[in-house]
């Protein structure tokens, strides 16, 4: 891919992530005055998304010292072992639970109720992952703040890859039935002797959140992946759970998906960028960079395919930011 990178969008994008950021920490200073910390924050997250310019930029206006360290889910773990937790760290709403749970974030609520800047009946509903009332995600206090979201379970299709099987693009306006999904992503796979040219369907991030897939296809039915109490999986017993999930299954099996026995080095992204991926599962925001050089005039964006007839395209990431319970300094945090 040589016009267009992640890196390079996500870099270009920096001054919005900057100032989103800053707003919630300027909010938070806001009533506090002085710390009394040490007046460094420590924050770990994708330098992709928060590059040294955002780093000056809120450094400038919180007139603190921040530190950034990558994000690395074992590098925070072992931090949080060692007592010496990240002051802020970079999360999807699909750990959200957990950390709360587990008594690793700390209840923002007083602070966004305090602050002259955001309020919390402003904030996007996205927003509502990081709510928990002590008993659910969704309601009750703020642990958190969304920095970026969107609709998740959108199509994009590469034409070239449909005008060398043969096969007419689906509508851009009549959602596909991931049965008739299935049924195209075969149509347009192809390797040419034993080399992979197109994987015909890809998606759920290269199978890294294939339970939010199986949750949103679930959803359509008002059925869940999960125990009442997220303590466990309940697939067996679960007719339609068990059919989803074997639904998944014959995708991998198909030899239309990316998988440990086909995989690839690159993330999905990436791949699609260099035309080798006929139809993508990914979030409206990849539409800024979905056309390369080589996909430029042959991508096209396709509506969310429904499991039982049920139009759903919720943000399956609500990518954001959380403070340690463990802070040593929770104003400057």
């Amino acid at each position: 891919m040589s016009g267009i990178s992640r890196r390079k969008v996500l870099i270009g994008a920096g001054a919005i992530a900057a100032t989103a950021a800053a707003a919630p920490i300027l909010a938070a200073c806001q009533p506090a005055g002085k710390t009394g910390g040490s007046g460094k924050v420590v924050v770990m997250t994708d330098p992709n998304e928060f590059n040294d310019d955002d780093r000056k930029t809120l450094e400038a206006a919180t007139k603190l010292k921040i530190e950034v360290v990558a994000s690395n889910l074992t590098t925070l773990y072992a931090m949080f072992a060692a007592g010496n937790p990240p002051d802020v760290f970079r999360v999807q709403a699909a750990g959200v639970p957990q950390y709360i749970s587990r008594k690793m974030v700390k209840n923002l609520q007083p602070y966004f109720s305090n602050s002259k800047l955001l309020k919390p009946d402003d904030l996007a509903p996205a927003n509502n992952f990081y709510k928990w009332d002590g008993k659910a995600i969704g309601a009750g206090d703020l642990y958190g703040m969304v920095k970026d979201w969107s609709p998740d379970f959108t199509l994009y299709a590469y034409t070239k890859a449909f005008d060398d099987a043969g096969v007419k693009v689906p509508s851009d306006t009549t959602p596909l039935t991931y049965d008739e999904l299935r049924d195209v992503a075969k149509k347009v796979n192809k390797k040419d002797a034993g080399k992979r040219v197109y994987w015909g369907f890809v998606h759920s991030n290269n199978d890294g959140w294939i339970d939010r897939t199986a949750m949103n296809m679930l959803a359509e039915k008002n059925q869940t992946l999960y125990s009442a109490d997220f303590s466990k999986l309940v697939i067996a017993g679960n007719p339609e759970a068990t059919k989803v999930v074997r639904y998944l299954y014959d995708l991998a099996a198909d030899g239309v998906n990316q998988t440990p026995i086909d995989p690839s080095p690159n993330w999905m992204g990436a791949d699609f960028n260099e035309g080798q991926i006929a139809m993508l599962q990914y979030g409206y925001w990849f539409s800024a960079m979905a056309e390369s050089d080589k996909t430029k005039g042959k991508t096209v964006f396709l509506p969310a395919p429904t499991w039982s007839g049920v139009r759903r395209d919720p943000t399956m990431t609500a990518t954001g930011w959380v403070v340690s319970s463990q802070t040593k300094d929770a104003d400057a945090a």
